[in-house]
């Protein structure tokens, strides 16, 4: 599945392959493109929102009242008539650089920030990202590992549950099948030493 995105002079890129995604954005710094593990893919509570807005135009909006504060001025000394004031024009590159601004919702990763821009597809492009790193997580970690301390294997399953991995009802099934496996265990052992 490939998914492009693009508002303003931004763009982002999501090729989403079996076990990893290749990720590229471009923006006013230049064109950046990573590889990804699906794995990488921090929980959702770390996501935060960004936005990215023309810094030339807040500049010129600046710059333009500056001079149209001094022209005011000079034009009051003068007591000559303004026909059209730098400060309107001010206006139009602060009004510009507002309506230029793109949102995004930012995942961090140890390999750098995934920058999602919130417009159609965004929605999709978080729930395919999500949807396969879950289902590969359940596939490596969804099984009841009875070689493993059946404390730690309840806080795995609760973990996946926290993380949306697996159901309520999976999560009691392998709560049960672990407790089960516990006190089988535990009556096996006092028979042993009986």
């Amino acid at each position: 599945m490939h998914i492009k995105q693009k508002k303003w002079n931004n763009s982002a890129e999501f090729l989403f392959e079996e076990d990893h995604f290749t990720y590229q954005i471009q923006d006013e710094s230049g064109s950046r493109k990573k590889r990804f593990s699906y794995l990488n893919l921090p929980s959702t509570s770390e996501f935060y929102e960004s936005t990215d807005r023309n810094v030339l135009f807040l500049i010129g909006a600046i710059t333009f009242l500056v001079v149209g504060i001094a022209q005011y001025f000079i034009f009051m000394v003068w007591k000559d008539q303004i026909k059209l004031s730098m400060a309107s024009v001010s206006i139009v590159c602060y009004v510009l650089f507002r309506l230029t601004e793109t949102q995004y919702t930012a995942i961090p990763t140890k390999k750098g920030i995934i920058s999602v821009i919130k417009d159609k597809s965004h929605e999709l492009i978080i729930k395919e990202l999500y949807s396969r790193r879950n289902e590969i997580i359940k596939e490596q970690y969804g099984s009841v590992d009875y070689e493993n301390n059946v404390e730690n294997e309840l806080d795995k399953f609760k973990w996946l549950l926290k993380e949306e991995i697996i159901t309520t009802e999976e999560y009691e099934a392998a709560e049960a099948r672990l407790l089960s496996y516990n006190a089988s265990s535990d009556e096996r052992r006092s028979e042993t030493l009986q």
